[in-house]
């Protein structure tokens, strides 16, 4: 009899840890099977709620990727614009990847808020979405002003490079010596023209128009509500400027704004800007 219980017992133990084996070599099915996506950050681009004036261009991108539990390749991004509870669908991209990065350029024609959502699906149908919302005003943002900036060629004392975000003006010394401030250069000045690189700075990513606006016109633009007006033809390189020129710019950051030329000579250049906040 004390045998038989031995034996018994012998065999309940191997039936729990025959359970417990079978029941720690099963799948969590409650685990997160979605895959992942993020709008892309930075100076660049838009990643958060934001207001702008009718007529801006922003930049919107995503990194995707498959989710780290099941590994399962992505098959589809979808871009969605809701205005006015309509959706719109702005880019529909079929794929075959564990990985996928997208941007692009998005003009801001409405007036009001619109819902910008990109969703990612994957082989098996699970998805992900990021969304945001973007507000096009008429009354337009303010604009930080920056006085009398002096600015010169090669040869001048005065420093060429422009960092038109915070207004400063840099020396090619100063440049050379702080990787910081040559990076944050948007525009250069040399022969009487504003450009976007230079021997020793290869493309700002800053692009430039023309204005048919007035000195006073300039002095009345408190904020970037005509903006839309010249973002659109802000596509050139270069542009040759002489006193009482008004230049439109958007740096590759995707700001906006306005160099008012007060004077120009021997080869120096006295300028005011304004540019969105």
């Amino acid at each position: 009899m004390k045998k038989f219980k031995n034996s018994a017992l012998f065999a309940l133990i191997i039936l729990i840890a025959s359970v417990l084996s079978i029941t720690s070599c099963k799948k969590d099915s409650t685990a997160d099977k979605s895959p992942s996506i993020n709008f892309i950050g930075g100076n660049n681009f838009t990643s958060t709620d934001k207001s702008v004036a009718v007529g801006t261009i922003i930049n919107i991108g995503i990194n995707a990727s498959s989710n780290t539990n099941t590994g399962t390749k992505l098959k589809e991004v979808i871009f969605t614009l809701t205005y006015n509870n309509t959706p719109q669908i702005l880019g529909d991209t079929l794929i075959n990847t564990t990985s996928f990065t997208n941007s692009g350029e998005l003009p801001v024609n409405w007036t009001g808020t619109a819902r910008i959502s990109i969703k990612v699906i994957d082989k098996d149908g699970e998805s992900s979405e990021v969304a945001l919302n973007i507000t096009g005003t008429t009354t337009g943002a303010p604009l930080t002003s920056y006085a009398a900036l002096q600015m010169g060629g090669a040869s001048s004392t005065f420093g060429s490079y422009l960092d038109a975000e915070t207004g400063s003006v840099y020396t090619l010394t100063q440049i050379n010596a702080d990787a910081t401030k040559k990076a944050a250069v948007d525009i250069v000045f040399n022969n009487g023209l504003f450009q976007n690189s230079a021997t020793v700075i290869s493309n700002t990513g800053t692009k430039f128009a023309t204005t048919t606006l007035s000195a006073t016109d300039f002095a009345s633009t408190t904020n970037d509500a005509t903006f839309g007006t010249y973002s659109a033809s802000a596509t050139l390189n270069q542009i040759n400027v002489s006193a009482g020129s008004v230049v439109y710019f958007v740096t590759k950051s995707g700001k906006g704004g306005l160099l008012y030329v007060l004077n120009i000579a021997n080869g120096d250049i006295v300028v005011s800007e304004k540019i969105q906040q």
